[in-house]
């Protein structure tokens, strides 16, 4: 239920613009992202299980010191991911990183994206790592993650369509943030495990820079955003697996709610 109301809700944001063609406003990500969240809790509402949302959602971090390390594993793990394939690129084809400046730029918006949006992807985080990774802790983490990667994917079909509509997501662009999806849910998942919650997942999510902006005509040049979002993808399936190997709390070992909600 919580899934075919989340694909309902952002169906409906999406299809007038898709429609009329009006320029997407600024608001529409950032509200977006709270759709599969009101999703999930309207499930939880109408179809009473055990266990309280919070429970569902892993929201509790533990106090400030659980938010402080998901915030700390978030930016490392971030840093990484953002950093290396844009390395591995310039060094190894005939292009080039950006200029420095603009380096430093994306390494503040490393540390304050996450800070600023947090409160944007927490909404997306809660329901995707939180309640339905909850609910398919059976299937083990990587069955599930990929699972939830899949379904997350399809999610964005809508929102992907309209920019493309609207011209400001090239075609190879839009197929490259779509796929990448895939590699980000385990990832996200294995920093969810790891913090204990989904604040971390919150943070990394929240960081608003990718590693084809990291590199000079990344998003333009089609050989470029292919290699730099396959190392990215490759990045972000090692982190995850070593992430699990250390995680204190995997979902399908800590204690959960008995009965899936949607």
């Amino acid at each position: 239920m919580a899934v075919g109301l989340s694909f309902l809700g952002i169906t409906a944001l999406c299809l007038p613009f898709l429609l009329t063609g009006a320029d997407v406003p600024g608001w529409l990500l950032l509200a977006g992202r709270w759709i599969p969240a009101a999703a999930g809790l309207t499930a939880l509402i109408l179809v009473p299980v055990g266990g309280a949302w919070a429970q569902w959602w892993r929201l509790r971090p533990g106090g400030w010191r659980g938010v402080l390390k998901s915030y700390g594993w978030a930016v490392g793990v971030m840093a990484v991911v953002l950093i290396l394939p844009a390395l591995l690129t310039a060094l190894f084809t005939p292009v080039s990183l950006v200029p420095w400046p603009m380096v430093v730029s994306a390494a503040t918006l490393i540390l304050g994206g996450g800070l600023v949006f947090v409160l944007s992807t927490v909404g997306e985080e809660a329901f995707w790592r939180g309640h339905m990774q909850t609910a398919l802790r059976s299937l083990g983490f990587w069955r599930s993650s990929l699972l939830i990667g899949v379904i997350w994917m399809l999610w964005h079909f809508p929102l992907h369509a309209v920019y493309w509509a609207q011209g400001s997501m090239p075609v190879p662009l839009l197929l490259a943030s779509t796929v990448s999806l895939l590699a980000w849910a385990p990832l996200l998942a294995a920093l969810a495990d790891r913090g204990g919650s989904v604040w971390a997942a919150a943070f990394a999510h929240a960081v608003p820079v990718s590693a084809v902006q990291l590199v000079q005509g990344g998003a333009e040049q089609t050989v470029v955003l292919v290699t730099v979002s396959g190392l990215s993808m490759a990045c972000m399936l090692s982190l995850a697996w070593l992430l699990r190997r250390r995680s204190a709390r995997p979902v399908s070992d800590a204690k959960q709610p008995s009965s899936a909600g949607g």
